[in-house]
């Protein structure tokens, strides 16, 4: 009886219960898919904001400078150094695929045509041994949105890089030949680049790291290293009580945040420090969040759409 009286429901009914049936369809599968695009999209934009170059610095400890967008980027000297297996070293902590691109930095004061310079030592593309392969890392990686007019230099050349600005005041460009005098003594090099870097980077020079150290009188050592990792936002709540809620500090733990990363990669080369640059991260992150409230909203929207789509079918 109760089969018979449902079947006869169904088939007085049936315009509306393929629209209800629809309604519910559409909008559950719309809510699905944006859950699905907001987990994956998020991951996607976090990487892509990566190209706007580190977000995070190593450095010795106890180095005067605190990195932010905008600050100077010279470490005090105060006879620290770190070793340049210190790049190396990064791929073999617990956030080591967090860790997408490195750079390691020698700042060296020049003198080019009589005029004062401030150059940096680095990497331009090298491949660095770690435990799961080849790493190719360097500058070039590091800051994929600039801007260059020829090639970065090779590591073994006699190269140098301009900025747009610095190559304006030197009246130099491609090709050109410059003395470079310091206080390790002399070099000729050839402009293989000029950089459009934008900001105080346009009137920097950057040198194979092997000719900065020659110059700087100051081999197999680096102030710092420029480093670009993936994290998540940092959580508004105090961190969990490691004696009180053991599970949720573990799941703190366990989170790619900025202190956890900065932490871990410190601790893989004693006597050094990860600082966050915190405008960058605190700026990424906000980015990410509405991201993620956008997709939220849209779900819900779609949710509702369902629903009352369902009741106008139901009731009328």
């Amino acid at each position: 009886m109760l089969a018979r009286l449902l079947s006869g429901s169904l088939r007085a009914r049936r315009s509306r219960v393929l629209l209800a049936l629809l309604a519910v369809t559409l909008g559950t599968g719309v809510a699905t898919a944006l859950g699905t695009l907001a987990l994956q999209v998020g991951d996607d934009l976090a990487r892509t904001l990566r190209a706007a170059g580190p977000n995070f610095v190593l450095r010795p400890e106890g180095a005067a400078w605190r990195p932010d967008a905008g600050g100077d980027t010279r470490v005090a000297r105060a006879g620290v150094s770190l070793p340049e297996r210190a790049v190396a070293a990064m791929k073999s902590t617990f956030w080591k695929h967090n860790v997408l691109e490195a750079a390691p930095e020698l700042d060296v004061s020049l003198r080019i045509g009589g005029q004062p310079v401030e150059a940096t030592g680095t990497w331009f593309a090298r491949d660095v041994t770690s435990y799961d392969g080849a790493w190719h890392t360097g500058l070039g990686r590091l800051h994929p949105m600039w801007r260059l007019t020829g090639a970065w230099p090779a590591e073994s050349s006699q190269g140098i890089a301009l900025g747009r600005a610095l190559a304006l005041t030197l009246h130099a460009s491609v090709g050109d030949s410059l003395r470079l005098d310091a206080v390790g003594g002399h070099a000729l090099v050839q402009v293989t680049t000029l950089v459009e870097a934008g900001g105080l980077d346009d009137l920097r020079a950057w040198l194979p790291l092997p000719l900065a150290q020659a110059l700087a009188k100051r081999l197999g050592e680096l102030d710092r290293v420029a480093v670009s990792a993936l994290v998540k936002t940092e959580p508004d709540a105090a961190v969990p009580d490691a004696g009180r809620d053991p599970k949720g500090y573990e799941r703190y733990m366990c989170t790619a945040y900025p202190a956890n990363v900065a932490g871990d990669l410190a601790q893989a080369l004693p006597g050094t420090e990860v600082v966050p640059m915190t405008e960058l991260v605190a700026g990424e992150a906000g980015v990410v969040r509405r991201l993620h409230l956008l997709m939220l909203l849209l779900a819900a929207a779609a949710l509702t759409a369902s629903t009352l789509g369902l009741l106008s079918t139901t009731t009328a």
